[in-house]
């Protein structure tokens, strides 16, 4: 959470927010490298680049600055499972584990997280957008 706002809101017609510069953390991925253009996973390390786009989150939730930021990271793993540069099975539970931890971490209640935690267990990946 050190690396402050690093996103912005967008006029863009399909998506809502836009980084602002590179977001980069160290995560517990088991897998192989992920290299997709919007997310890596290499050695750990996830990144992201400067100038994605993504739409939050889905109604009926609200964007704060509690869940933008880990809406971001889930969208940008959701869209490396669509391509196949991530697994499905593994990936999927990695990109929603990996959500509910970031939503803990930037100060969601946690019967909040764990809410959003169950929505994307369960209804994600039916209505996400592949670009």
């Amino acid at each position: 959470m050190a690396e402050g706002r690093i996103y912005t809101r967008t006029n863009h017609p399909r998506w809502k927010w836009r980084l602002t510069r590179d977001y980069s953390r160290r995560v517990e991925w088991t897998g192989q490298d992920v290299i997709h253009p919007w997310v890596t996973i290499i050695n750990s390390i996830l990144r992201i680049p400067e100038n994605y786009h993504w739409n939050g989150t889905d109604a009926p939730s609200i964007d704060t600055h509690t869940n933008i930021l880990p809406s971001c990271v889930h969208d940008a793993c959701y869209q490396a499972i669509h391509t196949g540069a991530m697994p499905m099975g593994p990936g999927k539970a990695f990109a929603d584990r990996l959500f509910y931890e970031l939503c803990r971490e930037y100060g969601m209640h946690p019967i909040r997280a764990w809410y959003h935690y169950w929505a994307v267990r369960r209804f994600g990946l039916r209505n996400h957008r592949q670009s």
